[in-house]
């Protein structure tokens, strides 16, 4: 009998200097458990806020707005999720995906409009690649087990890029314009859709969400949505079995 493989969805979490991190540890203490075989971290882990406007004054990013703090509460964050699973890797060594998210972009859009900066600022200060994690571009998707995992996909029906930076209206949209079973980040809440054909099945799905702040730019209705992670569970040629992991459960379970 064939064995088939889970996969672990981890939705953006948008870490700052002062959110909270202890639902990440309780994310990874439940993946420690359950020991997938692939963990996808969606992008955006990064929130750099200090870069949100794509200021190009360079002497206000360095006095006013703390580049430093953004990149250490990431780098925090990612040592907190990844140590119950680095200590279980005795016995079980998932490979971990990290998609660069249009967040963690904001770095080079940055570099781009300040030239000065060149040089001084790079994805090396993140620490992937030195804690094993493969690492993916932004906007280019990594194929795993017949299912495409991007931060957002922007092609439209026609297989063009979309001038969009929103990505697909819904799952239904993303697995029809993507061709394929196709897994997303960047658009808070859970979105799930499932294309039944005689060639089998495909699965869309957007989630965006794994924090326990609110988002002020959202007001006091946007914030209101789905949190969580997602296991998917005998994957197979794009297909899957889905559970949902909420937040809340994580924090009361597993932390």
């Amino acid at each position: 009998m064939a064995k088939y493989r889970t996969h672990a969805f981890i939705p953006d979490p948008q870490n700052k200097a002062h959110t909270p991190v202890n639902h990440l540890r309780a994310a990874g203490n439940y993946l420690a458990d359950k020991r997938p075989d692939v963990i996808i971290l969606a992008g955006d882990w990064w929130d750099l806020s200090a870069f949100s406007s794509y200021d190009t004054d360079a002497a206000k990013v360095a006095e006013g707005l703390s580049y430093a703090e953004d990149i250490a509460a990431g780098r925090r964050a990612l040592d907190v999720f990844l140590k119950p699973i680095q200590q279980a890797s005795r016995r079980w060594k998932p490979d971990i995906h990290f998609l660069h998210g249009n967040h963690e972009n904001r770095l080079v859009t940055q570099v781009q409009a300040t030239p000065m900066l060149r040089g001084l600022l790079g994805f090396e200060s993140f620490g992937l690649r030195e804690r094993g994690l493969k690492v993916h571009p932004f906007l280019k998707p990594a194929i795993i087990d017949q299912i495409a995992y991007c931060h957002y996909f922007n092609m439209d029906s026609n297989g063009r890029v979309m001038n969009s930076k929103r990505g697909q209206a819904s799952a239904r949209a993303q697995v029809n314009n993507v061709g394929m079973s196709a897994t997303s980040g960047h658009k808070q809440g859970l979105d799930v859709y499932v294309k039944e054909s005689p060639a089998g099945r495909r699965r869309g799905l957007i989630a965006g969400s794994f924090y326990q702040h609110a988002e002020a730019y959202l007001g006091p209705q946007g914030n209101a949505h789905w949190h969580g992670i997602l296991l998917k569970h005998e994957v197979r040629a794009g297909d899957y079995d889905l559970l949902e992991v909420s937040l809340e459960y994580l924090l009361r379970k597993w932390t």
